[in-house]
């Protein structure tokens, strides 16, 4: 199962406060060269460079923030989806893949994020995942009838979460990843043959890529471990071993196909590099040309010049195969509303708006639909869903486990209802 999301950054609550503008700018003036490995030449370090103020910055995120009237594309479902991984709780008697992807559907969102590990824990609920283990190749798991009924309603966006291919040694000397090369060109391959005729795009990326780079020592800012450089440099040709299999099967796609497979990089501790740490975006991306590079943002979104400062970070270091500018996605964000005050999950959820349209980011990944985390850590791997109540979990969800809608959903709701049009009328 997923590690708890990362959300232990404190609160920024408004825009216009004089001393977090002038507390950032202090941070990011002192962070100006990047962080280094111990022992390495620092005569020449790699710059993070300039950053947009504070001030422009709330003045794009006021503007653009939906309670203020800013704009909401008209394509927006097709890039605001809802994840479903882990799940504690269910509605119906349906597998849990196909119940949870009908519902992202009735909310009116056409995008959604699914995983491609862990199935019989991932989809455990009433569903039978036999012979489908982390064994097998990505593109026999995606046959299972769950995946296939998924992905046969009308989805814009699919990303899937993919991890590294069945006999791959993990960030060991002298890894290839020829295995996920070609298990991903496989899985492209597989999805512009089944569903040339949709007009869809896949969108295929790892989970948190400085959480597997960092392994079991997460805490890099007592001490960066010596093997920290192989293992980011490992990371990175990973990234190049599987945009190699995607670009390859893009090639060699039938020629008129209406759907696209795209491959993106996720990291997810860009925050650190103010802190003077070494991260994936720094130290692997530039090494990495891809499709896209996603942001899983729990480090940065509590505050909008910290996210608008992270999203500066990954476009400067992200680099985009065959050239240009890589844009960057959101392949996680979400906020735990238990104990939380509505007005206050509502607030930060159009603040982060606010920063996402501004950016025209072009995919934005809710987490989650169902909660998966228990606020009790010893039953985290419990099966709850008999008897479980709102106030036993998180509240990483958009549906709460009595079918209710979230507060958090209901904004994104209304956001949805209104693409076309500005502001939330």
């Amino acid at each position: 199962m997923m590690p708890p999301r990362d959300t232990h950054l404190p609160s920024t609550t408004m825009l216009s406060r004089r001393g977090i503008l002038q507390g950032w700018l202090a941070t990011m003036a002192a962070a100006q060269q990047s962080p280094g490995f111990a022992g390495e030449d620092t005569a020449n370090p790699v710059r993070l460079g300039p950053l947009t103020p504070p001030a422009e910055i709330a003045r794009k995120v006021q503007k653009a923030m939906p309670s203020r009237g800013g704009a909401i594309p008209r394509d927006l479902p097709g890039r605001l989806g809802i994840a479903l991984a882990g799940c504690k709780y269910s509605r119906s008697s349906k597998p849990i893949l196909v119940e949870g992807a009908e519902r992202i559907i009735a909310t009116g969102a056409r995008a959604a994020k699914f995983w491609l590990g862990d199935l019989a824990g991932v989809y455990r609920i009433n569903s039978d995942w036999r012979g489908y283990g982390d064994d097998k190749p990505f593109v026999d798991r995606i046959r299972h009838p769950s995946f296939r009924a998924a992905l046969e309603l009308p989805f814009e966006t699919v990303a899937l979460e993919v991890g590294h291919a069945p006999g791959t040694r993990d960030f060991a000397p002298g890894e290839t990843y020829a295995r996920d090369e070609e298990q991903m060109h496989a899985l492209a391959s597989h999805l512009y043959a089944t569903y040339a005729d949709k007009p869809c795009t896949f969108i295929l990326q790892n989970w948190e890529g400085d959480w597997l780079v960092r392994g079991d020592d997460k805490d890099w800012s007592k001490r960066v471990p010596d093997e920290a450089p192989a293992r980011l440099a490992s990371i990175a040709a990973w990234w190049r071993a599987r945009q190699r299999g995607v670009s390859r099967a893009r090639q060699e796609a039938p020629a008129g196909a209406r759907c696209g497979v795209l491959h993106a990089a996720e990291v997810n501790r860009v925050a650190d590099a103010f802190r003077g740490i070494p991260v994936a975006t720094t130290h692997a991306l530039p090494e990495a040309p891809v499709d896209l590079v996603s942001w899983s943002c729990y480090d940065g979104m509590n505050d909008p010049v910290l996210a608008w400062h992270c999203l500066d970070l990954l476009e400067r270091y992200g680099r985009k195969d065959g050239g240009g500018k890589v844009q960057v996605m959101i392949g996680e964000i979400g906020k735990p509303e238990t104990g939380q005050k509505r007005e206050d999950v509502v607030g930060w959820w159009d603040r982060a708006m606010g920063v996402l349209l501004a950016r025209k980011v072009p995919y934005i990944l809710h987490w989650e639909l169902y909660c998966n985390e228990p606020r009790d850590p010893a039953r985290r791997h419990e099966d709850l869903r008999a008897n479980v109540k709102a106030d036993d979990m998180r509240g990483f969800w958009w549906v709460r486990p009595d079918g209710t809608t979230s507060w958090g959903g209901e904004y994104l709701e209304l956001v949805l209802s209104r693409a076309g049009e500005r502001g939330l009328g």
